[in-house]
């Protein structure tokens, strides 16, 4: 969702989420998310609005047998301090995690 205000403030509420493996089998990963994904052909989107205080709850279900499964929650920001900011292992496949996102809002003057 994009927001404008009457000063040409603006606000960006969308987030997206891109999926990779080393193999193509269908059926790869299982989402469960609260709020529900919303899926198009662009790929797979989460709205972190207001609703449960800019909170995801996920659970991704992996097959452990074909290696090691993770997410990392933000690529734009390093958090396990290794000068990469997308290869961090904020969290494990198969476990229930609680993601809160801070809102970011950009102003014009």
């Amino acid at each position: 969702m994009d927001v404008t205000d009457i000063y040409a403030n603006m606000a960006n509420k969308k987030r997206t989420l891109a999926l990779t493996t080393g193999q193509t089998n269908e059926g790869d990963f299982h989402i469960l998310s609260i709020p529900q994904v919303s899926i198009s052909t662009g790929g797979i989107d989460f709205f972190v609005g207001k609703n449960l205080n800019n909170s995801i709850l996920f659970y991704i279900k992996y097959d452990d047998s074909r290696g090691t499964c993770y997410v990392d929650t933000d690529i734009a920001f390093d958090s396990d301090g290794d000068g990469i900011k997308d290869n961090d292992k904020d969290f494990l496949c198969n476990q229930l995690y609680l993601k809160a996102y801070e809102p970011k809002y950009e102003s014009v003057v």
